[in-house]
């Protein structure tokens, strides 16, 4: 006789939802394409500049990002670059 345990079954609830940012707050989601969105240089996420605010301007452009992670990790690879130099 096999025994079989209700943990032997995979539940729909187990399965993470699907994320639409790399932010771990969620604090962002994903935006249709429109003319003013932006790309987040680091995840790619489509960003609206006047939504959000994490933003860096470096050599005279503005980037947006969708989450301080992406704006830190972006500007920690500006400065590895500058430093490699």
């Amino acid at each position: 006789m096999s025994d079989t345990h209700a943990s032997d079954t995979q539940s729909d609830q187990a399965e993470d939802a699907p994320r639409d940012c790399c932010s771990a707050a969620r604090t962002c989601s994903t935006v249709e394409a429109t003319p003013t969105a932006s790309i987040d240089p680091v995840c790619g996420m489509q960003v609206d500049p006047a939504a959000t605010p994490h933003r860096l301007a470096q050599a005279g452009v503005e980037h947006y990002f969708c989450s301080a992670h992406c704006l830190q990790a972006f500007a920690d690879s500006n400065a590895q670059a500058s430093a490699a130099r």
